[in-house]
């Protein structure tokens, strides 16, 4: 009876040390759809500073000329900014090169039906906002991610 308490004791021990200290390094998967209408099906999320981040965007579009992905853009960034230089870089996946400092994560471009991810660390409490920067998606296409 002694050792099955010791174990029991044991268990909530561990848990309790795994709760307290795992935030930092916990891992988070969010699954996010995108529509022919353009709209996330998340438009807030919330992690944990120091989590480790993997977002899965799937787009549920038909339409072939909807081609999504999904870009965190740091608190700094300037979303109108980005998204407009964003227009002239086809061939980096619509992610212009001259502002990737403004980027934490994106995901290639999402074919319809397809799904496409990207992982990342979340670093910095406060709040990201995240776009598909393909021309025209990024006025529908966004939403928040707060870093707790």
């Amino acid at each position: 009876m002694k050792s099955i308490r010791n174990a029991a004791l044991l268990s909530l021990a561990a848990f309790a040390i795994g709760t307290a200290f795992g935030q930092a390094g916990e891992r988070q998967t969010i699954d996010i759809e995108i529509d022919h209408f353009l709209r996330f099906s998340q438009t807030l999320i919330e992690v944990a500073d120091g989590a480790e981040v993997t977002i899965v965007l799937k787009n549920t579009s038909k339409l072939k000329n909807v081609t999504p992905n999904f870009v965190l853009l740091r608190p700094e960034a300037d979303a109108a900014r980005f998204s407009n230089a964003a227009m002239n870089a086809k061939e980096s996946g619509y992610i212009p090169d001259a502002m990737r400092e403004w980027v934490v994560a994106h995901t290639d471009l999402a074919p319809a039906g397809q799904s496409v991810r990207t992982t990342f660390t979340a670093k910095g409490k406060g709040e990201y906002l995240f776009i598909s920067s393909y021309p025209g998606h990024a006025a529908m296409a966004r939403g928040k991610l707060i870093v707790k």
